[in-house]
């Protein structure tokens, strides 16, 4: 497993090799196949930026124990999901500019992680629009993990992302979305920090 911090401004964490292979294809292979997510009761909705649904916790137990070990290697210690959000995109879909500033029951998102459950042959890139030259490029078994609010509580605005639009092949994405107190944010922060070394200049 490699761990290193991207950048610091905004902080992102990227991780490779998290899970099995073997594993990580069945968990594809049953994402991507409609009658098996009908059989689970996961409703599906489909629009120009792909098809996406969100996965109860029962339904994908190695997915579930992802959560754990994102936690484990990021410093999280109450922040928490409440599901995790599939989305499937194919040639000419992608996702606008946008941050992940929200709130739900009195909680904050304070950080995103997203999964790459397959290669992508040409675009679907992750960029980072408000800041020059961050974009993730998807890769079968990579995770990346930022932070979407400052230490001050306040909104980190160059966590500003998109996905791209893809260009050929497909891209397929776990995401997880923990919710918290925004105190945990400096803790994490500095967990990080201390942690990893960046590979920015």
């Amino acid at each position: 497993m490699n761990i290193s911090l991207l950048t610091s401004s905004p902080l992102i964490v990227e991780i490779e090799d998290l899970l099995d292979q073997g594993v990580l294809t069945e968990i594809s292979l049953k994402l991507k196949n409609r009658h098996w997510l009908a059989q689970q009761g996961v409703p599906v909705k489909l629009d120009e930026t792909g098809l996406s649904f969100e996965l109860r916790k029962d339904v994908m137990p190695p997915l579930t124990h992802l959560e754990n070990k994102i936690k484990e290697k990021t410093g999280i210690t109450s922040a928490k999901t409440s599901s995790i959000r599939i989305r499937h995109y194919h040639p000419g879909q992608g996702h606008p500019p946008h941050c992940d500033h929200y709130e739900l029951n009195d909680e904050y998102l304070l950080f995103t992680a997203v999964f790459f459950l397959c290669d992508t042959e040409e675009g679907g890139a992750t960029s980072f629009t408000k800041s020059d030259g961050i974009k993730i490029v998807p890769k079968r078994n990579k995770l990346i993990f930022w932070l979407n609010y400052l230490d001050d509580g306040n909104e980190d605005l160059l966590s500003e992302h998109e996905a791209e639009t893809v260009k050929d092949g497909e891209k397929l994405i776990a995401i997880y979305l923990f919710y918290g107190e925004k105190s945990e944010t400096s803790s994490v922060r500095h967990f990080l920090l201390e942690n990893y070394s960046t590979e920015e200049s």
